[in-house]
């Protein structure tokens, strides 16, 4: 059960999207989004299709953000909806709503032949999200803020250039 109005967050591929009129002669949208649970319709008005028009009718996977309406008296002939407010490409969320990368590593097999190389590493993916290293050993996890000259690009550049390190566990993209 959604409660109406409620704000929702779905992920999945359009499975029918189509444009119409409104008496007012402004376009809007009905279609709906298919994941593998199940099926859920959605409605775009005017304002919001102007800007998203273009993302909704491609066929790349979507994540929409809007409010839950619910439509019908009872059970019966009830409709739930979601009027859309946001979308984004899921292929790019990362490079839109990252805001930390962490570095993760394990402090007893981590091995940087060169400080230097790390640093020219770091230097060839500068971007706007602040950096840290995550040093994982038997006793305890320790978090080091890197300093702001080596705020990243959250890019599958930087996963590739990052697996040349031994010992570097994994790269998180937090928002």
């Amino acid at each position: 059960k959604a409660d109406p109005d409620s704000l929702v967050t779905v992920a999945g591929i359009m499975s029918s999207y189509q444009e119409r009129k409104t008496k007012a002669g402004k376009n809007m949208a009905l279609g709906s989004i298919e994941d593998l649970t199940g099926r859920v319709n959605i409605i775009v008005f005017a304002k919001t299709l102007e800007k998203i028009g273009d993302i909704l009718r491609s066929t790349e996977p979507v994540i929409i953000k809007g409010r839950i309406l619910v439509d019908g008296e009872n059970d019966e002939n009830r409709e739930i909806k979601i009027s859309v407010n946001e979308v984004t490409l899921i292929k790019d969320v990362r490079s839109t709503k990252t805001k930390e990368i962490h570095i993760v590593v394990d402090g007893s097999t981590f091995e940087l032949t060169s400080m230097d190389d790390f640093k020219a590493l770091l230097n060839m993916n500068t971007g706007r999200c602040d950096s840290f290293l995550v040093v994982n050993t038997k006793e305890a996890q320790t978090l080091v803020r890197l300093p702001e000259q080596y705020r990243l690009a959250p890019t599958d550049a930087l996963i590739n250039d990052m697996s040349q390190f031994k010992g570097i566990e994994d790269i998180l993209f937090k928002n």
